[in-house]
């Protein structure tokens, strides 16, 4: 009997149950388990572990466009993908192979685990959408809360201005006028879109999003804090729009796959300015944090400015 029959528990009798190809596939498949944990630490650095709201379909589509961080996340769920149908296809294929009852067993815990994890990928996205879905019914008290000592923290007030400095900003980016963003977006912020502006303008390159429409918006993060300049909220944008970009004068790519992000508003001389833009991968960054009211401070300081 040959070393390989030996160590898979076959008899002599029985080798020939086993087909040759089996070892050098199930090896294969041990390098890609290796190559998609390698893969998913990636994705986790690069913060692309949600790029793609929905499962198993991304953005609603087989085949996403091109983004970077969505990509990562694409290419993790192809290779996880293909390392599932190769599983369950070998561990058939060993079902059905005379090899000791003990190597059946562990593969039947192998396809387990396996089946384990793809309902925990599934439960995971929808606990996601759950907790973005369940998170404004805290802001919307904490919002009415506040309406009631400083009126501009009104909930329909904020989502007004929200939507509308979401319009105002992509429009006045799609048509490159640096002197409108700077007057809408943070400081800390303009210099980077100005210079992705200028950037474009060298190439002689546009970006155009034709019907863009915002198909939901919700408030998921709430900082009212004692110092006005550091109050912020944001919000989440579910929208669609066809993007084009166009070089030249000619269509260089177009996309019309719907798109989530998170924008995060500073109040700042006076307005509300567009301080963030996260993608979808950055949820936990707002779904986890603490929502900031420092009512108790703010009154102090008023009552401070009018005794002095």
């Amino acid at each position: 009997m040959s070393s390989v029959a030996a160590t898979w528990g076959v008899t002599e009798e029985r080798e020939r149950a086993l087909p040759r190809w089996f070892l050098p596939a199930y090896s294969g498949l041990v390098i890609a388990v290796y190559f998609l944990l390698a893969l998913g630490s990636s994705v986790r650095v690069m913060k692309a572990g949600l790029a793609c709201p929905d499962w198993p379909l991304c953005f609603g589509d087989v085949i996403p466009d091109y983004h970077p961080q969505v990509y990562f996340e694409f290419i993790h769920r192809v290779v996880a993908g293909l390392v599932a149908v190769s599983t369950v296809s070998l561990h058939f294929v060993l079902m059905r192979s005379a090899v000791a009852r003990w190597l059946k067993v562990l593969a039947g815990f192998a396809l387990v685990l396996l089946l384990t994890q793809i309902v925990f990928v599934a439960l995971y996205m929808g606990y996601v959408n759950w907790r973005i879905s369940r998170r404004p019914a805290a802001i919307s008290k904490l919002l009415a809360q506040m309406e009631t000592e400083e009126h501009q923290w009104s909930e329909a007030k904020i989502l007004a201005t929200a939507q509308s400095l979401f319009m105002r900003i992509q429009n006045a980016w799609c048509a490159q006028r640096l002197d409108e963003l700077k007057a809408l977006l943070h400081p800390d912020l303009y210099p980077s879109w100005e210079t992705d502006i200028q950037n474009q303008i060298k190439r002689k390159e546009q970006n155009e999003m034709e019907a863009l429409s915002i198909n939901k918006l919700v408030i998921v993060d709430v900082h009212n804090t004692a110092d006005d300049e550091m109050a912020a909220f944001t919000v989440c944008f579910d929208a669609s729009s066809k993007d084009k970009i166009y070089r030249d004068g000619e269509l260089y790519s177009e996309d019309n796959k719907p798109f989530r992000e998170f924008w995060t508003f500073h109040w700042h001389t006076n307005s509300w300015q567009l301080y963030d833009v996260a993608q979808a991968g950055g949820w936990h960054r707002f779904m986890h944090g603490h929502l900031v009211y420092e009512k108790t401070v703010k009154h102090k300081i008023a009552k401070f400015r009018k005794a002095t």
